[in-house]
């Protein structure tokens, strides 16, 4: 029996480490980070009791080098809190508040050499945001990203605000509509079908 329960513990302490909860300042929002059985990082959101983003996978995908997709382990937790303030040069308000929560995920690939992935999520009050990152290791120098497999599993087709797709410009008015509405064709393929005859944007 002494060794059924010493079993129990090792399970529970090994799945804890896989699984985090984050909650924004003022706990209005909470993120869940978790890598499932298949070693693929997800996510999901919740304001308040409600679901705002379903669990969603988080994965980026390289050329001829296997990918930051699956077979992950956690390997470090490191959490933080800010709340500060500082002075846009112009704008509608003289001092912008940035106060959040941190949560910095080491991911490793046993497969992959114990190649390293940081997950570094940000979550205010009225919002989440994320990045990956890159650190620095043996046998990992240079990497093209051939696509960005990041989830957004949101829970139904709700009221947004967006622009066109640029590399160049992000100066367009905002369209509003619901989520299925988006226009998700190039700007570049959408001018040049306006484009006059016989012009040409270069």
């Amino acid at each position: 029996m002494k060794y059924i329960i010493a079993g129990c513990f090792i399970t529970l302490a090994i799945y804890s480490t896989q699984a985090q909860t984050l909650h924004s300042p003022t706990k209005k929002l909470t993120l869940n980070f978790q890598v499932n059985t298949a070693g693929e990082p997800t996510y999901q959101l919740r304001f308040g009791a409600k679901p705002v983003i379903k669990p969603s996978r988080l994965a980026v995908l390289l050329q001829n080098q296997p990918g930051f997709d699956k077979g992950f382990t956690i390997a470090k937790i490191d959490s933080s809190a800010t709340d500060e303030t500082w002075a846009p040069v112009w704008g509608e308000v003289k001092q912008i508040r940035n106060r959040y929560k941190e949560l910095a995920v080491t991911l490793q690939q046993a497969a992959a050499k114990n190649r390293r992935l940081v997950v570094r999520f940000r979550l205010y009050d009225d919002g989440l945001g994320f990045r990956y990152e890159f650190p620095a290791q043996p046998g990992f120098t240079y990497f093209t990203v051939q696509e960005e497999k990041t989830e957004f599993n949101l829970t139904g087709d709700h009221k947004t605000f967006w622009i066109p797709g640029d590399y160049d410009s992000n100066e367009y008015t905002y369209s509003t509509t619901r989520l299925s509405e988006i226009n998700t064709t190039p700007i570049e393929a959408i001018q040049l079908k306006s484009a006059p005859s016989g012009c040409r944007r270069r």
